[in-house]
């Protein structure tokens, strides 16, 4: 299915890059045609010499880096927000979480996502098609999956909150979609000799599978071509994870 990004500017922010996320993303966009840029938070594990390093939670360094791209590109078709704060911060529950811990998660995951706003709703100004963006955030952010990581949970949920707004705020110069995604299967999970706790996840979904890097990294480049109808709203990718046949009473209508 040609999505029409051929020479199309996409910028993909974050990625978690020890998961392979934003590299798969530029893997299935460039698979299109676009053109990508990758704003590096310090994790990728591929960066190319057109791409950029920067702290995300830093307002003036991400107003720096949107000027060096601006003045190399007339337009922008899509942003990609993929951003998320450092795993030392994300504890178990709310009693042994500090300050540090909340300004952590909030500056490295909610604070990027209203740059990139700022950002793009000024260049839309002066573009003649409304450009994308598609916030990436765990299903934690989520209340009805929320995974007892408070500050973690609190910061995703923000990100996810913006969208509805961002979508209003500009007026139809941008679309503005969220996707709260749920477990990955990436590298990670046999690297860190979880590879059985990935099972277990499985267990709990419908159909028995953990999404992959592939099918994630599809949707986004979707939503970023064909995703206007979806313009602030969030698409849940949990695979209905918890939802399974045996878990359903018997006797009761589902």
């Amino acid at each position: 299915m040609d999505l029409g990004l051929k020479d199309k500017l996409i910028v993909i922010a974050g990625g978690r890059g020890e998961l392979g996320l934003a590299e798969t993303t530029r893997t299935i966009l460039e698979r299109e045609g676009a053109v990508t840029i990758l704003l590096d938070d310090g994790s990728a594990r591929e960066v190319r010499k057109t791409d950029f390093q920067v702290d995300l939670g830093d307002p003036r360094a991400f107003q720096r880096v949107f000027k060096r791209i601006r003045r190399k590109y007339a337009s922008i078709a899509g942003y990609v927000s993929m951003v998320a704060g450092p795993l030392a911060s994300v504890l178990p529950g709310f009693r042994r979480v500090e300050r540090r811990h909340l300004q952590e998660q909030t500056e490295q995951t909610y604070y990027p996502v209203v740059y990139a706003y700022q950002e793009m709703r000024e260049w839309a100004e002066v573009l003649d098609v409304p450009p994308t963006i598609v916030v990436w955030s765990s299903v934690n952010g989520l209340e009805r999956y929320a995974l007892n990581e408070f500050a973690y949970d609190g910061a995703q949920s923000s990100a996810m909150k913006s969208v509805g707004n961002a979508a209003v705020y500009s007026r139809g110069k941008m679309y503005v979609i969220g996707v709260a995604c749920g477990t990955l299967d990436n590298p990670l999970w046999e690297q860190s000799g979880q590879s059985e706790a990935l099972k277990l996840i499985a267990k709990a979904i419908p159909d028995g599978r953990v999404t992959t890097l592939e099918e994630a990294a599809e949707h986004v480049a979707f939503y970023l071509s064909r995703g206007h109808a979806l313009n602030g709203e969030i698409v849940p990718l949990a695979r209905s994870w918890g939802k399974r046949p045996e878990d359903w009473k018997p006797g009761r209508e589902e």
